[in-house]
């Protein structure tokens, strides 16, 4: 059952920072535009549990940095722990943005699966 849920995305405030928010929105309309958008709402809102499976985004490259995602591990499907991985819409959307343009992922863990802001 889905329940009312705030979400964002938070971004430094600095130069920096906002490149990588314009980057990230330029990325969410154009998986909108595209229809990427629509197949990730089939694999994470559909009933096909072998679909539900994020690319293994620990080996991207890193030219353009590292992203560090703070999640919390217990919002299916937006964000949960599957076989021993945390996946979800939103996990699943982020590594797609990384491999777009160039990020890698940050190696750190904690509480409430803290992947590792850029």
């Amino acid at each position: 059952m889905l329940v009312e849920e705030s979400y964002a995305a938070a971004f430094s405030k600095t130069e920096r920072g906002a490149a990588l928010r314009d980057e990230y929105n330029e990325f969410l309309e154009q998986i909108r535009a595209d229809g990427t958008l629509e197949e990730i709402d089939g694999i994470w809102l559909g009933a096909d549990e072998s679909k539900k499976a994020v690319e293994d985004w620990t080996s991207f490259p890193a030219e353009n940095g590292v992203i560090h995602m703070a999640v919390k591990t217990d919002i299916v499907p937006f964000c949960y722990i599957l076989n021993g991985q945390i996946v979800g819409y939103d996990v699943d959307i982020m590594a797609r943005f990384c491999k777009a343009y160039g990020y890698g992922r940050g190696r750190r863990s904690g509480k409430n699966g803290l992947l590792g802001g850029a």
